[in-house]
């Protein structure tokens, strides 16, 4: 396949708390993303998380750290990068042969209780943000929580503001309770970034097929994370188990919905056969040679993300 010809979006990966640890460069590294990767497709955008973990006792200070780190390696690589703060960005970022760079928050935890934090973050360039990671927050109970609490009244704030100011609404981590309460509330369409089908593999943090049906209808998106447990109760998984979970979603009516959300460099290993972006190449082989028509697969690699995306960012 020729890579030059794919283009490609990815909705998850948490290479900036690699780049910020190991201060190393994002345009060359042995992370699973690095530009030289990136740079073999025709195009791609990956989004990038600032994430902070549920112990962190500072989480607004981590997470601004987290985003002068991707402003410092897009100043350093400003020839062959672009930050997308609209629409308009990701698809000329998509088509124009630079690599696009969506900036992204994972917990809500950062915003402290604060919605004007939440104001901030948007003028930074943030455009996502996942509202819990497992634990709970000041916004709802993750995924994690035995409790398994919906969104607080300061929770269902956050969303009706990130409605207001066209930022991406991202599920994935949330408890069941929060998720069905943020799609009864949100007026625009949300994304489960990097989750699978829990009907393939039953892990806390995979969607139930009743969630799955209701972000295809809703016109929401999710992303195909790659991280062996959330593929196979084995732990261990391969591309056949990637497409276990592709071929699940699509029967379900995700055709419009599905999409890639790797949750690189924030897991311990990857299916055999994929070592980083540039393997993606592997699992498309996999669905021509299954006989996915190239309609469908573009849909998957790019068009489900940029139509998703498209109708909210301002």
């Amino acid at each position: 396949m020729n890579l030059k010809e794919c283009f490609l979006i990815d909705a998850h990966c948490d290479t900036l708390c690699k780049l910020e640890t190991n201060a190393c460069s994002l345009k060359k590294n042995d992370l699973h993303v690095s530009l030289e990767h990136l740079a073999a497709y025709g195009g791609y955008v990956q989004l990038f998380a600032a994430w902070v973990d549920d112990a962190c006792d500072r989480p607004l200070r981590r997470v601004l750290t987290l985003i002068d780190t991707l402003y410092h390696h897009l100043e350093q690589n400003r020839e062959s990068m672009q930050l997308i703060l609209s629409g308009e960005n990701l698809k000329s970022a998509l088509f124009s042969g630079r690599i696009g760079a969506m900036l992204t928050v994972e917990n809500g935890n950062v915003l402290e209780g604060s919605v004007s934090v939440l104001r901030m973050l948007y003028r930074l360039g943030v455009r996502a943000m996942t509202l819990t990671w497992n634990g709970e927050n000041e916004l709802s109970d993750g995924a994690a929580c035995k409790r398994g609490a919906g969104l607080t009244a300061f929770g269902r704030e956050v969303v009706r503001e990130m409605n207001r100011l066209g930022m991406l609404i991202d599920v994935s981590h949330l408890s069941e309770r929060g998720f069905w309460e943020t799609l009864s509330l949100s007026k625009h369409p949300v994304m489960a970034s990097h989750s699978n089908a829990k009907a393939v593999t039953d892990h806390p943090r995979n969607l139930t097929d009743e969630q799955i049906r209701a972000l295809a209808r809703r016109g929401g998106f999710i992303g195909l994370n790659l991280y062996p447990p959330f593929l196979h109760k084995s732990g261990a998984a391969d591309i056949t188990d990637c497409l276990r979970h592709i071929e699940h979603m699509l029967s379900l009516g995700a055709e419009d919905t599905l999409g890639l959300g790797s949750d690189f460099d924030g897991v311990s290993s990857l299916p055999q056969g994929i070592q980083n972006a540039r393997d993606y190449s592997r699992l498309f082989e996999e669905l021509y040679k299954r006989g996915y028509s190239d309609t469908l697969i573009k849909k998957l690699t790019h068009e489900n993300f940029l139509r998703f995306a498209q109708g909210i960012l301002l």
